[in-house]
């Protein structure tokens, strides 16, 4: 019997996964804990539409957020803060500070803050190294820290 995975299960498939089992394990055991639907129902087939569709957007943002990265590449964004004599800054800056920087450039793709990889937080003047990833993409871009005057 052919089922339609609604969760992933170890050893059987992914969420989405046409799978063949037997009968009696989709009878007894997945269907009763709504982990798949019969493949062949009409639910199945809406249910694997919709999946379809919701992988083809997702697919089509990966390829907008890649191109978008790539006009990042290597951009510099300037912060503005308050340090001591020796560089050290009053008030570091957040993955936040970089993210409404890097939002602010675009007013169709978005990036979220777990998005951003920071070596180090970044605590002392000068300029900083940080890492954009978006699925497969990613663009690697300079913070450059001005002493506020």
């Amino acid at each position: 019997m052919k089922v339609l995975l609604l969760k992933s299960i170890s050893g059987s498939g992914q969420k989405g996964d046409i799978i063949s089992v037997s009968e009696g394990y989709a009878r007894n055991f997945l269907f009763p804990r709504a982990l798949a639907l019969p493949a062949e129902s009409s639910e199945g087939k809406k249910l694997l539409q919709n999946i379809k569709n919701q992988k083809a957007v997702r697919a089509r943002q990966l390829e907008d957020a890649g191109k978008w990265l790539k006009k990042l590449q290597g951009k510099i964004f300037e912060f503005d803060r308050a340090a001591n004599s020796e560089g050290r800054l009053y008030e570091g800056v957040s993955k936040e500070d970089i993210l409404c920087a890097i939002n602010s450039t675009s007013d169709s793709f978005f990036l979220k803050n777990e998005q951003i990889k920071l070596s180090a937080p970044i605590k002392k003047v000068g300029a900083h190294k940080v890492f954009l990833i978006e699925g497969d993409n990613g663009a690697n871009i300079s913070i450059q820290i001005n002493p506020k005057k």
